[in-house]
């Protein structure tokens, strides 16, 4: 498997910073006195690896997120994809500590999400012509439980920061793997633990803005379970309108 990579650290930073700049609307009267989330990078290293702040409520997750890396074709009919890893951490020393170390999948491995870096925890976001494709590793997956609901916005503002897909594209992929998560982790989690999201951005409901019982879209996991997903109606709404 050959792997190069993708510059792609200006679209990344306008992405990013824009998300400064979007007002974030309550979902009910009791959310106004709520801060509203806030998306940063800190730290860009000279691989093009970089540390994603998302902060709210006096809460801050840091992303450690790395540069594009082609992917062969995974058939005839598909072109070329991007990969994105990820990982989520509170701990801003551990962050800096992944950051500086390439993350590319080792083409020695058939499993291509094998890497040649234990520091980074496995998750990743892979772009192809007709469909997207999210993995999140069995760390992430605890992590992303604990969050609660409030994660489909963590998620959102990190798929975004890629530049791998749009803003609504990205509100409605980050609250998918969010329900798929917390809701149905028995049908859609792998032996190990981990979590995959495949779905074609057709078949999403693209939205900036997120209301409880709202259509997200269809999407399959990694064990072949495919679900129409909403947003739960006991939730908060998220995104940014």
């Amino acid at each position: 498997m050959t792997t190069t990579k993708r510059k792609t650290i200006p679209i990344i930073i306008l992405l990013v910073f824009s998300l400064l700049f979007i007002p974030i609307a309550p979902s009910n009267a009791e959310d106004v006195s709520l801060d509203k989330p806030k998306a940063q990078v800190i730290q860009i290293e000279e691989n093009g690896n970089q540390i994603l702040e998302v902060s709210q409520n006096d809460k801050k997750v840091y992303c450690v997120f790395s540069h594009g890396i082609i992917m062969d074709k995974p058939n005839e009919v598909e072109d070329n994809g991007v990969r994105y890893y990820f990982s989520l951490t509170e701990n801003i020393d551990e962050a800096k500590e992944i950051v500086k170390y390439d993350p590319s999948a080792n083409e020695n491995q058939d499993d291509s999400s094998e890497l040649s870096s234990s520091f980074w925890h496995g998750s990743y976001i892979e772009s192809y012509s007709n469909w997207l494709h999210v993995h999140l590793a069995p760390v992430d997956v605890s992590y992303i439980t604990s969050l609660g609901w409030v994660a489909a916005d963590t998620l959102a503002a990190i798929l975004i920061a890629t530049g791998v897909v749009s803003i609504t594209v990205g509100v409605a992929l980050g609250g998918i793997a969010t329900v798929a998560i917390i809701s149905y982790s028995w049908y859609v989690q792998n032996n190990d633990g981990s979590v995959d999201i495949e779905t074609q951005i057709p078949s999403l409901n693209p939205s900036r803005w997120v209301n409880p019982g709202q259509y997200l879209g269809w999407a399959t996991s990694g064990t072949n379970w495919g679900h129409d997903y909403y947003w739960p109606s006991n939730a908060p709404a998220y995104g940014y309108p």
